[in-house]
């Protein structure tokens, strides 16, 4: 060691603190001699340099030394004496203290202080043990405004109710100390006081009320008085968070019954002084978080009743018991989470029980006390929980002697003279442990005896460990992961015990739970528990098949697209599998139904495609079987509501169906019926199979063809060049095709769909908006008072999913759609329903004579003809398409409404060659508020002509009503039999046979017939 440095460093401190140190001032030095020589102080004031460090208890100064801060009188004058002004040129002090407890006190304290005090203007504390006058009513202007706390003990006169009002005053102390019965306060104060502590003697008829002590934090009552009839129970109308009680020389008492009922209360401590009756009760402080309770001197706690003392179970509620006699019979202490027992009386020893509820246990200053410590306290919950010290104590708990040797006991059991364990830990055992574990933040925990609290790895390091009970129930985090047959080694005391044993525990990871599936954009997503992060190891199975995942987390896992054919009411079964642990599930909509629906449509003997609709079905060949005769056919597609079924030719007539799906048999026939040629029209029937299908009599359409016959496809329709602004139409051209969508009226129908009234629409607002996704017009009108119609028009730049009605559909880039909401429309009778007229009109711009037309109508029923779907009006190549929706908006529900083909007189008329129309009415229902409906317009290119269907209109229409093709194949058979009936007339010439004119004669006959 460097003492050479040493000694220079302490000589440079020295030599610092000479220049930073100095005398005190010398006018309050000369007041401190004046002061000491006046109250016959006894301070050493000889010299400004030493004044500060020779009465240390008396004066502090300044960190300087200059000014005196601290002033405490002591001593009592032997003569009564008044303080002197000299102690007023200390206008530095901060606290000044008079408070020697003395009588006769013959320090005079009265108004020529008051008039002073005004001076020390650093004031803060002032503590007087007595006054020889009543305080000035105008106090409040003496003081300097700088003082906050002022306390005198001995006080009798009447409360200076001004000093409560100060708003710089916030700590009162008056009569403390009081000898002689005085009934300083009133029942209550006349107003509100901000002072936060008080501290007064509880004496004869006190009863002051704590109502208007609002933000009262401390409030210290003494009970004073051999007489005192302790009859004050009002503490209920005080709102203060610290209760301080002491019985001095009062009569023995019980505890005052309101204190359980102040709600703000975090501290309550009494003194009780030997002098608190305990008969048969229960405190019961359990409605107060977090509080403090401290009772010191009270032998009489084996009166309670058990559980005797009742506290909140946060961990921050504490009981201190001080010189008291315990029966632990009488007192659940573990229920009482820190507990600590002072130079106390044990009547009998701690119990046996449950302490892993307890924070900490505390016993001090008690040498009688030998224990011995149940191992109950071993279910503490920390190692540093359990303090004995100052005892006679001789053992202490086994758990305890697996860790002595660790630092931290010698202070928890210090100064127990008879205690010399040595350590050894016989009892330690592991006797369980959880063996599955959540494959994400998943915990073991672990059961024994004597494991202590801390758990440790094989190599040593402490682990994060949990404890639940001490010694017997601990855990530790568990690494994610998947899979079984996993381990984990860890140690128990380690800390103490360099040989400590390694545990192997062994475990698995959970398998999959499923919570929740759901299908959305033909994805299917899977929420749930104990899967895992890693794709390459979770397989997902849905409808028997094997779906790539294209996410996994542990708790959601997603399927790549298209892992479902549609969405909505799905019904399949699903297994998942992770790291070799699997679950099976059947997702299906809540309380589905499922059922095919009779009669069964019927088959064709050439084969083909059929219907077969019903609800909530399922495409999932391991939940569902379809057989006919015994036969299962192939389901080329499928919804919730309907299979497409293909089928191979079939003989004509009665075949047994049996249907199967989660419980749900149906049992039935279907009906074969013969037939040579397809149903369907077209050339070939739909179009031919890449095109579309034939079912029960109608097209199927495929990969983006429509039409009646699937011979067109959807082709962008120019967008408006110039926007019609004075009604809501939608009109352009494509080459020298023009197309044109209006609204040409609505009407009123009574229920029997007769008409009441049509209203023309006109006076029409427009506005207009665009954005990359599309082109939008808007249209307002008011065809009567408080009712109008708003008419959007959107056409589509690019494809987009558009929802209406709960429906999400796509719009594809150059289609239009309408969306038309009318409000509180003036119904004659709530028993109408509206009819709004659409029309659509394509036409021949060059009225060419060679241009033929054709006008196709789908409907929502085909067989019976009811509700229209589609309209298709074709002029040459082009087709212009009207979609309509069986469903609307009413008043915020989803309704159905019927679009119905309108007989215009002019329609036959405007139909021709060159130009076709439709007059589409929808009818709604009846509404309150508002109705939204959504019709769609496209544009289609058709690789079959107008001139080849039956029903076109030309310009030299066809009686015979034949297309072309037909014409073709008649002509071709024509060919055929002129030349065999000349090789027939041929052979007559010659033949003179009877066969041969038998022959003629049939045929002539035939022809004749004809």
């Amino acid at each position: 060691m460097n003492y050479s440095y040493i000694i220079r460093l302490t000589l440079v401190l020295a030599f610092l603190f000479s220049l930073t140190s100095a005398d005190l001032d010398g006018a309050q030095l000369s007041a401190l001699q004046t002061v000491n020589n006046v109250l016959s102080q006894t301070w050493d004031v000889s010299s400004a340099a030493t004044v500060c460090t020779a009465n240390i208890n008396f004066i502090k100064c300044d960190t300087l030394g200059t000014v005196v801060k601290n002033l405490y009188i002591k001593k009592n004058p032997p003569t009564s004496v008044a303080i002197p002004n000299a102690l007023f040129q200390l206008v530095n002090l901060s606290t000044l203290y008079a408070d020697q407890q003395i009588s006769p006190y013959n320090i005079q304290i009265g108004s020529t202080f008051w008039d002073g005090i005004g001076s020390l203007t650093s004031l803060q504390m002032l503590v007087l043990n007595t006054i020889s006058e009543d305080i000035p009513a105008n106090i409040n202007t003496l003081l300097p405004p700088s003082l906050y706390y002022i306390t005198i003990y001995e006080f009798y006169y009447s409360y200076p109710q001004s000093l409560f009002y100060n708003p710089k005053i916030s700590n009162i102390g008056l009569g403390s100390f009081n000898k002689v019965i005085v009934n300083i306060f009133p029942a209550t104060i006349p107003g509100v006081s901000q002072i936060s502590s008080l501290a007064t003697s509880v004496m004869g008829n006190f009863n002051l009320a704590g109502n208007n002590f609002t933000n009262l934090y401390d409030l210290n009552f003494k009970y004073r008085g051999s007489t005192n009839p302790m009859t004050y129970n009002w503490f209920d109308t005080w709102t203060a968070k610290r209760l301080f009680m002491e019985f001095v020389d009062i009569p023995a008492s019980s505890l005052f019954s309101s204190i359980f009922s102040m709600n703000s209360l975090i501290y309550f401590r009494l003194y009780a002084n030997s002098k608190l009756n305990i008969n048969n009760e229960v405190y019961d402080f359990s409605h107060l978080p977090g509080f403090f309770l401290e009772l010191e001197n009270v032998n009489q706690l084996p009166n309670l009743q058990y559980p005797g003392i009742k506290l909140h179970n946060t961990s921050s509620s504490n009981l201190y018991l001080t010189s008291c006699t315990i029966d632990f019979t009488k007192i659940d202490i573990l229920s009482i989470p820190n507990l600590n027992i002072k130079s106390s009386t044990f009547n009998n020893g701690l119990p046996d029980g449950d302490y892993s509820k307890m924070k900490s246990l505390t016993i001090d200053s008690m040498p009688t006390y030998t224990g011995p410590i149940t191992n109950s306290v071993c279910s503490l919950p920390t190692l540093i929980a359990l303090t004995v010290t100052n005892t006679g104590i001789t053992t202490i708990p086994s758990c305890y002697l697996c860790q002595w040797g660790n630092p931290q006991l010698t202070s928890q059991f210090a100064n127990n003279p008879s205690l010399n364990p040595t350590r050894s830990c016989p009892n330690l055992e592991v006797t369980n442990y959880t063996s599955l574990i959540p494959t994400k933040d998943g915990v073991m925990e672990i059961y024994g005896v004597d494991l202590g609290w801390v758990i440790y790895d094989e190599t040593g390091d402490v682990l994060e460990t949990t404890v639940i009970v001490g010694n017997s129930h601990l855990s530790i985090p568990v690494v994610s992961g998947s899979g079984t047959l996993k381990s984990i080694k860890v140690k128990f005391h380690a800390n103490v015990d360099s040989s400590a044993i390694v545990n192997t525990l062994f475990f698995s990871y959970l398998p999959p739970t499923i919570t929740s599936i759901v299908a959305q954009n033909s994805i299917i997503i899977i929420q749930g528990s104990n899967f895992i992060d890693d794709t390459t190891i979770t397989q997902l199975y849905v409808a028997g098949k094997q779906v790539e995942v294209e996410t996994a987390t542990f708790n959601v896992i997603s399927s790549k697209f298209n892992s479902v054919p549609y969405n909505d009411n799905l019904t399949v079964s699903i297994r998942l599998v992770v790291d070799g642990q699997e679950v099976s599930q059947v997702v299906q909509p809540p309380n589905a139904v499922h059922k095919l629906y009779e009669p069964l449509p019927n088959f064709y003997s050439i084969g083909g495609y059929v219907e077969i609709p019903g609800q909530y079905l399922t495409y999932d060949n391991t939940i569902m079987n379809m057989t006919i005769n015994g036969i299962t056919f192939e389901i080329e597609s499928s919804t919730s509501d309907m299979y497409l079924i293909k089928y191979d030719p079939i003989s004509p007539g009665n075949y047994p169906f049996e249907f199967n799906l989660l419980g749900y048999q149906l049992k039935s026939s279907i009906t074969v019926r013969s037939v040579d040629t397809s149903p369907c029209k077209g050339t070939p029937t739909c179009g031919g199979p890449s095109q579309g299908i034939c079912v029960e009599n109608h097209c199927e359409c495929l990969d983006g063809w429509k039409g009646e016959i699937c011979d067109s496809q959807v082709i962008a329709l120019p967008p408006p060049s110039t926007p019609s602004t004075d009604q809501p139409s939608y009109i352009t051209s494509s080459n020298n095709i023009g197309l044109q969508v209006s609204i040409k009226s609505v009407r009123e129908l009574n229920f029997n769909q007769n008409l009441i009234r049509e209203q023309p629409l006109s006076s029409w607002t427009f506005n207009q908006n665009s954005t990359s996704e599309k082109q939008s017009l808007f249209y307002t009108t008011s065809p009567f008072t408080n009712c109008s119609i708003e008419v959007s028009i959107d056409y589509f730049n690019k494809d987009s999913i558009v929802q209406f009605a709960n429906i999400n559909s796509t719009k594809h880039s150059g289609t239009i759609k309408y969306s038309i909401r009318i409000n509180s429309w003036p119904f004659i009778q709530k028993t109408n329903q509206l009819q709004l007229i659409f029309q659509s009109t394509i036409k021949d711009n060059d009225n060419s004579k060679d241009s033929c037309s054709y006008k196709t109508i789908e409907y929502e029923d085909n067989d019976n003809v009811q509700n229209v779907k589609t309209v298709d009006i074709q002029l040459n190549d082009k087709t212009f398409s009207s979609s309509f929706s069986e469903l609307a908006v009413v008043d915020g529900l989803v309704r159905k409404v019927n679009n119905v083909i309108i007989l215009n007189s002019d329609q036959d008329e405007n139909d021709s060659n060159t130009q076709s129309q439709s007059f589409i009415g929808i009818n709604t229902p009846y509404h309150n508020d508002y109705i939204i409906i959504d019709p769609d317009f496209s544009l289609l290119v058709s690789y079959v002509p107008p001139e080849d269907k039956e029903g076109s209109i030309c310009s030299s229409p066809s009686k015979s009503k034949l297309t072309k093709a037909q014409l073709a194949g008649i002509i071709v058979a024509a060919s055929v039999v002129f030349i065999v009936a000349v090789i027939i007339f041929g052979y007559l010439l010659y033949s003179k046979s009877l066969k041969a004119k038998l022959f003629f004669h049939s045929v002539n006959t035939k022809l004749s017939v004809k």
